[in-house]
């Protein structure tokens, strides 16, 4: 899948490979569906991008979804997904979690790997899910399974 940054001048951008988390939540029996908007480079609280217009919040189409990763919070909330992943360079796990009335998990510096993250530095990994605690087995099961170090790919990025 391109992997763009929300930006069109990535439009057809395949990386050499998927990002560490996201090799993680394949070997776990994930089914990677698609990737959300997000804003551009995800730098920035509103979720528009030159490449996927404005995000949308799916319980109402006049408010924000939050950002920077409101795109894959609106589908988890829009009940097209269970779960997504995005980056955290500012309030772009309490925003668009809370905008769409979703779980959202910050993960300590370190404890998530960031190798092949859009901003590639500096960020964290999020996960929205669950419209209501508990979380689920599976996803915390499926959460665990993505903790981790890629040390070699991990150093190139800071």
């Amino acid at each position: 899948m391109p992997t763009t940054g929300g930006n069109i001048s990535m439009k057809s951008s395949i990386p050499p490979a998927d990002a560490f988390t996201v090799q993680r939540m394949r070997q776990a029996g994930a089914l990677i569906l698609a990737k959300g908007n997000l804003q551009e480079f995800a730098r920035g609280g509103m979720s528009v991008s030159s490449l996927g217009g404005q995000v949308h919040n799916p319980y109402d189409l006049s408010r924000t979804p939050g950002g920077s990763s409101g795109g894959p919070a609106a589908a988890v909330a829009a009940n097209f997904a269970v779960l997504a992943t995005g980056s955290d360079t500012g309030q772009s796990i309490r925003s668009p979690a809370s905008a769409n009335n979703l779980v959202g998990i910050r993960p300590t510096r370190g404890l998530v790997s960031r190798s092949g993250v859009i901003p590639p530095h500096r960020d964290e990994i999020k996960r929205s899910c669950s419209r209501s605690p508990p979380l689920s087995d599976e996803r915390t099961q499926l959460w665990g399974r993505v903790q981790g170090s890629n040390r070699a790919r991990q150093d190139s990025n800071l």
